[in-house]
């Protein structure tokens, strides 16, 4: 389970909007010039505990090639066979019918990761030329 705390920030709009809702509460804007300046608050939730578990270890490095772009190419379905492999299973159930957005990043130290969802992919990352250890994001909301 997750707790989650509470602040604000102030948002200031132009022209007026005819009315402004979060988690289905009105708020109530004040003149501020030409703006209409709404305080918002932001709740920020604790994060979800991640359960981790190696399902495979990595087989050896790839080659990687360089496409015509200077850049390295994608890994190959071969390529992704010898990667090591990894279950993630947190709680989604914190996000059910939350209009907050959870995302979860993940840095990672390798050329290439990917993202499942069950079967589904959610996101991949490959070595693009920058330095240091990778990182993705993805959005998670959509899976409670």
């Amino acid at each position: 389970s997750s707790t989650s705390s509470t602040s604000s920030v102030s948002l200031a709009l132009y022209p007026k909007p005819s009315g402004l809702t979060i988690d289905g509460k009105s708020l109530v804007g004040v003149s501020d010039g030409a703006f209409i300046r709404y305080t918002v608050p932001l709740r920020f939730a604790t994060p979800a505990q991640v359960d981790i578990r190696k399902l495979r270890s990595a087989g050896p490095a790839r080659d990687l090639p360089i496409a015509p772009s200077g850049k390295a190419q994608e890994p190959t379905a071969a390529d992704w066979g010898q990667a090591a492999a990894w279950a993630l299973n947190l709680d989604t159930s914190a996000f059910v019918g939350s209009s907050s957005q959870a995302r979860l990043a993940i840095r990672y130290r390798g050329d290439a990761a990917r993202l499942y969802a069950g079967e589904t992919l959610l996101t991949d990352n490959w070595f693009t030329g920058y330095q240091g250890d990778g990182q993705m994001e993805v959005g998670l909301s959509y899976l409670a």
